[in-house]
Protein backbone atom coordinates (compact mmCIF):
# COMPACT_ATOMS: atom_id res chain seq x y z
CA UNK A 1 0.00 0.00 0.00
CA UNK A 2 2.88 2.33 0.79
CA UNK A 3 4.47 1.59 -2.60
CA UNK A 4 1.16 2.29 -4.35
CA UNK A 5 0.72 5.65 -2.60
CA UNK A 6 4.31 6.66 -3.33
CA UNK A 7 3.85 5.73 -6.99
CA UNK A 8 0.61 7.72 -7.28
CA UNK A 9 2.19 10.79 -5.71
CA UNK A 10 5.37 10.53 -7.76
CA UNK A 11 3.41 10.29 -11.01
CA UNK A 12 1.18 13.22 -10.00
CA UNK A 13 -1.92 11.12 -10.51
CA UNK A 14 -4.16 13.76 -8.96
CA UNK A 15 -4.27 17.49 -8.25
CA UNK A 16 -5.74 18.83 -5.02
CA UNK A 17 -8.50 21.39 -5.70
CA UNK A 18 -11.47 22.93 -3.95
CA UNK A 19 -14.60 20.83 -4.42
CA UNK A 20 -16.91 22.74 -6.81
CA UNK A 21 -20.23 23.85 -5.40
CA UNK A 22 -22.96 21.25 -5.84
CA UNK A 23 -20.48 18.48 -6.67
CA UNK A 24 -19.90 15.30 -4.71
CA UNK A 25 -16.44 13.77 -4.45
CA UNK A 26 -16.01 10.27 -5.85
CA UNK A 27 -14.87 7.82 -3.21
CA UNK A 28 -11.92 5.43 -3.40
CA UNK A 29 -11.22 1.93 -2.18
CA UNK A 30 -8.30 -0.48 -1.94
CA UNK A 31 -8.19 -3.62 -4.07
CA UNK A 32 -5.85 -6.44 -3.05
CA UNK A 33 -4.80 -9.35 -5.21
CA UNK A 34 -2.18 -12.06 -5.43
CA UNK A 35 -1.18 -12.14 -9.08
CA UNK A 36 0.45 -15.12 -10.83
CA UNK A 37 4.21 -15.10 -11.35
CA UNK A 38 4.93 -13.87 -14.88
CA UNK A 39 8.74 -13.88 -15.02
CA UNK A 40 11.70 -15.93 -13.88
CA UNK A 41 12.97 -13.29 -11.41
CA UNK A 42 9.66 -12.56 -9.76
CA UNK A 43 8.65 -14.06 -6.44
CA UNK A 44 5.27 -13.81 -4.76
CA UNK A 45 3.37 -11.01 -6.43
CA UNK A 46 1.05 -9.26 -3.98
CA UNK A 47 -0.61 -6.13 -5.36
CA UNK A 48 -2.52 -3.27 -3.75
CA UNK A 49 -4.32 -0.77 -5.96
CA UNK A 50 -6.17 2.40 -4.98
CA UNK A 51 -9.12 2.78 -7.36
CA UNK A 52 -11.94 5.29 -7.73
CA UNK A 53 -15.53 4.14 -7.31
CA UNK A 54 -16.45 4.93 -10.88
CA UNK A 55 -19.75 3.10 -10.59
CA UNK A 56 -21.08 6.02 -8.52
CA UNK A 57 -20.82 8.37 -11.52
CA UNK A 58 -23.80 9.23 -13.69
CA UNK A 59 -23.51 9.63 -17.45
CA UNK A 60 -24.28 13.15 -18.61
CA UNK A 61 -23.56 14.55 -15.14
CA UNK A 62 -20.12 13.29 -14.15
CA UNK A 63 -18.92 12.26 -17.61
CA UNK A 64 -19.94 12.19 -21.27
CA UNK A 65 -17.49 9.79 -22.90
CA UNK A 66 -15.31 7.01 -21.53
CA UNK A 67 -12.00 5.76 -22.86
CA UNK A 68 -9.68 3.03 -21.62
CA UNK A 69 -6.32 2.89 -23.42
CA UNK A 70 -5.20 -0.72 -23.75
CA UNK A 71 -2.57 -2.38 -25.90
CA UNK A 72 -3.77 -4.11 -29.06
CA UNK A 73 -2.99 -7.79 -29.44
CA UNK A 74 -1.56 -7.02 -32.88
CA UNK A 75 1.06 -4.82 -31.21
CA UNK A 76 1.97 -7.57 -28.72
CA UNK A 77 2.31 -10.14 -31.50
CA UNK A 78 4.40 -7.80 -33.67
CA UNK A 79 6.84 -7.08 -30.82
CA UNK A 80 7.18 -10.78 -30.00
CA UNK A 81 7.77 -11.59 -33.68
CA UNK A 82 10.57 -9.01 -33.87
CA UNK A 83 12.11 -10.26 -30.62
CA UNK A 84 12.02 -13.87 -31.82
CA UNK A 85 13.77 -13.09 -35.11
CA UNK A 86 16.34 -10.64 -33.70
CA UNK A 87 19.92 -11.69 -34.41
CA UNK A 88 21.30 -9.80 -31.40
CA UNK A 89 20.05 -8.21 -28.20
CA UNK A 90 21.68 -4.83 -28.91
CA UNK A 91 18.50 -3.14 -30.11
CA UNK A 92 16.47 -4.59 -27.23
CA UNK A 93 18.97 -3.34 -24.67
CA UNK A 94 19.06 0.11 -26.30
CA UNK A 95 15.27 0.32 -26.15
CA UNK A 96 15.27 -0.65 -22.47
CA UNK A 97 17.76 2.14 -21.74
CA UNK A 98 15.59 4.72 -23.52
CA UNK A 99 12.44 3.60 -21.72
CA UNK A 100 14.16 3.62 -18.33
CA UNK A 101 15.05 7.27 -18.89
CA UNK A 102 11.36 8.15 -19.10
CA UNK A 103 9.76 5.62 -16.73
CA UNK A 104 10.64 3.77 -13.56
CA UNK A 105 11.36 0.25 -14.74
CA UNK A 106 12.31 -3.01 -13.04
CA UNK A 107 13.93 -5.90 -14.90
CA UNK A 108 11.96 -9.04 -14.04
CA UNK A 109 13.86 -11.30 -16.43
CA UNK A 110 12.39 -13.30 -19.28
CA UNK A 111 8.60 -13.08 -19.38
CA UNK A 112 6.57 -16.27 -19.18
CA UNK A 113 3.08 -14.74 -19.36
CA UNK A 114 1.32 -11.67 -20.70
CA UNK A 115 -2.42 -11.00 -20.39
CA UNK A 116 -3.05 -14.66 -19.63
CA UNK A 117 -1.03 -15.86 -22.62
CA UNK A 118 1.90 -18.22 -22.03
CA UNK A 119 5.24 -17.42 -23.64
CA UNK A 120 7.75 -20.16 -24.49
CA UNK A 121 11.04 -19.28 -26.16
CA UNK A 122 13.88 -21.28 -27.69
CA UNK A 123 16.75 -18.83 -28.08
CA UNK A 124 18.90 -21.41 -29.84
CA UNK A 125 16.47 -21.82 -32.73
CA UNK A 126 15.28 -18.18 -32.47
CA UNK A 127 11.65 -19.19 -32.10
CA UNK A 128 8.91 -18.08 -29.73
CA UNK A 129 5.55 -19.71 -28.98
CA UNK A 130 2.43 -17.97 -27.68
CA UNK A 131 -0.45 -20.08 -26.37
CA UNK A 132 -3.33 -20.10 -23.85
CA UNK A 133 -3.38 -23.67 -22.59
CA UNK A 134 -4.22 -22.67 -19.01
CA UNK A 135 -7.05 -20.38 -20.13
CA UNK A 136 -8.51 -22.96 -22.52
CA UNK A 137 -8.47 -25.67 -19.84
CA UNK A 138 -10.32 -23.39 -17.40
CA UNK A 139 -12.94 -22.51 -20.03
CA UNK A 140 -13.52 -26.17 -20.90
CA UNK A 141 -13.94 -27.01 -17.20
CA UNK A 142 -16.30 -24.07 -16.71
CA UNK A 143 -18.70 -25.29 -19.40
CA UNK A 144 -18.33 -28.99 -18.66
CA UNK A 145 -16.54 -29.76 -21.93
CA UNK A 146 -13.16 -30.94 -20.65
CA UNK A 147 -14.14 -34.59 -21.14
CA UNK A 148 -16.13 -34.09 -24.34
CA UNK A 149 -15.24 -36.17 -27.40
CA UNK A 150 -12.54 -34.31 -29.39
CA UNK A 151 -13.09 -33.38 -33.05
CA UNK A 152 -10.59 -32.38 -35.74
CA UNK A 153 -12.30 -29.34 -37.28
CA UNK A 154 -13.41 -26.00 -35.73
CA UNK A 155 -16.90 -26.32 -37.27
CA UNK A 156 -18.27 -29.27 -39.23
CA UNK A 157 -19.89 -28.90 -42.66
CA UNK A 158 -23.30 -30.01 -41.40
CA UNK A 159 -23.66 -26.80 -39.36
CA UNK A 160 -25.62 -24.58 -41.75
CA UNK A 161 -26.39 -21.77 -39.32
CA UNK A 162 -29.14 -19.24 -40.04
CA UNK A 163 -31.75 -17.12 -38.28
CA UNK A 164 -34.35 -19.75 -39.21
CA UNK A 165 -32.91 -21.81 -36.36
CA UNK A 166 -33.61 -19.09 -33.79
CA UNK A 167 -36.34 -19.98 -31.25
CA UNK A 168 -39.86 -18.92 -32.27
CA UNK A 169 -42.02 -20.37 -29.51
CA UNK A 170 -42.10 -18.98 -25.97
CA UNK A 171 -41.12 -22.36 -24.57
CA UNK A 172 -38.05 -22.52 -26.81
CA UNK A 173 -37.02 -19.00 -25.80
CA UNK A 174 -37.42 -19.85 -22.12
CA UNK A 175 -35.30 -22.98 -22.51
CA UNK A 176 -32.50 -21.03 -24.23
CA UNK A 177 -32.35 -18.46 -21.41
CA UNK A 178 -30.87 -21.26 -19.30
CA UNK A 179 -28.03 -21.76 -21.78
CA UNK A 180 -24.85 -19.65 -21.19
CA UNK A 181 -24.55 -18.87 -24.89
CA UNK A 182 -23.30 -15.28 -24.62
CA UNK A 183 -20.61 -15.94 -22.02
CA UNK A 184 -19.43 -19.08 -23.83
CA UNK A 185 -19.04 -17.24 -27.14
CA UNK A 186 -17.24 -14.43 -25.30
CA UNK A 187 -14.71 -16.94 -23.95
CA UNK A 188 -14.21 -18.32 -27.45
CA UNK A 189 -13.73 -14.82 -28.83
CA UNK A 190 -10.94 -14.02 -26.35
CA UNK A 191 -9.03 -17.18 -27.27
CA UNK A 192 -9.54 -16.49 -30.97
CA UNK A 193 -8.36 -12.87 -30.75
CA UNK A 194 -5.24 -13.71 -28.73
CA UNK A 195 -3.71 -16.92 -30.06
CA UNK A 196 -6.18 -18.95 -32.12
CA UNK A 197 -6.57 -17.77 -35.73
CA UNK A 198 -7.91 -21.25 -36.54
CA UNK A 199 -11.09 -20.35 -34.63
CA UNK A 200 -11.77 -17.09 -36.49
CA UNK A 201 -14.34 -18.32 -39.00
CA UNK A 202 -16.17 -20.65 -36.61
CA UNK A 203 -16.45 -17.99 -33.90
CA UNK A 204 -17.63 -15.38 -36.41
CA UNK A 205 -20.48 -17.72 -37.36
CA UNK A 206 -21.79 -18.30 -33.82
CA UNK A 207 -21.40 -14.59 -33.00
CA UNK A 208 -24.21 -13.72 -35.41
CA UNK A 209 -26.85 -15.16 -33.10
CA UNK A 210 -25.85 -13.67 -29.75
CA UNK A 211 -29.18 -11.87 -29.29
CA UNK A 212 -31.43 -14.85 -30.04
CA UNK A 213 -29.53 -18.15 -30.13
CA UNK A 214 -31.27 -21.42 -30.89
CA UNK A 215 -30.53 -24.99 -29.90
CA UNK A 216 -28.65 -25.65 -33.16
CA UNK A 217 -26.47 -22.58 -32.58
CA UNK A 218 -25.61 -23.87 -29.11
CA UNK A 219 -24.64 -27.25 -30.59
CA UNK A 220 -22.24 -25.38 -32.88
CA UNK A 221 -20.66 -23.65 -29.87
CA UNK A 222 -20.20 -26.99 -28.14
CA UNK A 223 -18.60 -28.38 -31.31
CA UNK A 224 -16.01 -25.56 -31.16
CA UNK A 225 -15.34 -26.49 -27.53
CA UNK A 226 -14.80 -30.09 -28.61
CA UNK A 227 -12.29 -28.91 -31.19
CA UNK A 228 -10.50 -26.84 -28.54
CA UNK A 229 -10.42 -29.94 -26.35
CA UNK A 230 -8.33 -31.67 -29.02
CA UNK A 231 -6.06 -28.63 -29.55
CA UNK A 232 -5.60 -27.32 -26.00
CA UNK A 233 -1.92 -26.49 -26.44
CA UNK A 234 -2.19 -24.94 -29.89
CA UNK A 235 -1.10 -21.35 -30.43
CA UNK A 236 1.09 -19.28 -32.72
CA UNK A 237 4.83 -19.51 -33.35
CA UNK A 238 7.15 -16.69 -34.39
CA UNK A 239 10.58 -17.02 -35.95
CA UNK A 240 10.11 -19.47 -38.81
CA UNK A 241 11.17 -16.68 -41.21
CA UNK A 242 14.42 -15.40 -39.71
CA UNK A 243 16.26 -13.77 -42.59
CA UNK A 244 14.89 -10.28 -43.21
CA UNK A 245 11.41 -10.89 -41.72
CA UNK A 246 8.65 -9.33 -43.80
CA UNK A 247 4.98 -8.52 -43.28
CA UNK A 248 3.01 -10.86 -45.54
CA UNK A 249 -0.76 -10.82 -45.99
CA UNK A 250 -3.19 -13.47 -47.19
CA UNK A 251 -6.86 -12.87 -47.98
CA UNK A 252 -9.72 -14.97 -49.32
CA UNK A 253 -13.48 -14.83 -49.66
CA UNK A 254 -16.43 -17.12 -50.22
CA UNK A 255 -19.42 -16.13 -52.34
CA UNK A 256 -22.92 -15.57 -50.94
CA UNK A 257 -22.25 -17.89 -48.02
CA UNK A 258 -24.56 -16.20 -45.50
CA UNK A 259 -27.88 -18.07 -45.59
CA UNK A 260 -29.86 -15.09 -44.26
CA UNK A 261 -28.91 -12.31 -46.68
CA UNK A 262 -26.41 -13.99 -49.05
CA UNK A 263 -23.56 -11.70 -48.14
CA UNK A 264 -20.04 -13.05 -48.62
CA UNK A 265 -17.43 -13.63 -45.92
CA UNK A 266 -13.89 -12.27 -46.06
CA UNK A 267 -10.98 -13.76 -44.14
CA UNK A 268 -7.45 -12.44 -43.83
CA UNK A 269 -4.23 -13.06 -41.91
CA UNK A 270 -1.02 -11.02 -41.77
CA UNK A 271 2.26 -12.57 -40.70
CA UNK A 272 5.56 -11.12 -39.50
CA UNK A 273 8.63 -13.28 -39.28
CA UNK A 274 6.54 -16.23 -40.40
CA UNK A 275 4.06 -15.96 -37.52
CA UNK A 276 0.52 -14.51 -37.59
CA UNK A 277 0.15 -11.10 -35.95
CA UNK A 278 -3.45 -10.25 -36.92
CA UNK A 279 -6.38 -12.10 -38.45
CA UNK A 280 -10.11 -11.77 -38.97
CA UNK A 281 -13.15 -13.42 -40.52
CA UNK A 282 -16.05 -11.06 -41.18
CA UNK A 283 -19.19 -10.74 -43.27
CA UNK A 284 -18.93 -8.15 -46.04
CA UNK A 285 -21.00 -4.98 -45.68
CA UNK A 286 -22.74 -5.31 -49.08
CA UNK A 287 -24.08 -8.15 -51.21
CA UNK A 288 -21.55 -9.08 -53.89
CA UNK A 289 -23.03 -9.82 -57.32
CA UNK A 290 -20.25 -12.16 -58.45
CA UNK A 291 -17.29 -14.16 -57.17
CA UNK A 292 -14.96 -11.54 -58.62
CA UNK A 293 -16.73 -8.74 -56.76
CA UNK A 294 -16.65 -10.74 -53.52
CA UNK A 295 -12.91 -11.34 -53.89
Amino acid sequence: MVEEMESLQKNRTWELVQLPKGKKAIGCKWVYKKKPVISEKEGKNFKARLVAKGYSQQKGIDYDEIFSPVVRHTSISAVLALVATAKSTHDVLALKVLLSQEFDMKDLGAATKILGMEIHRDRGSRKLWLSQQGYVEKVLDRYGMSKAKPVSTPLANHFKLSSEQCPKMDREMEDMTKVPYTSAVGCLMYAMVCTRPDLAHAVSQVCKYMSKPGRHHWEAVKWIFRYMNSTVGHGVVFGSQQNDPLVVGYVDSDYAGDLDDRRSTTGYVFTLGGGPICWKSTVQSIVALSITEAE
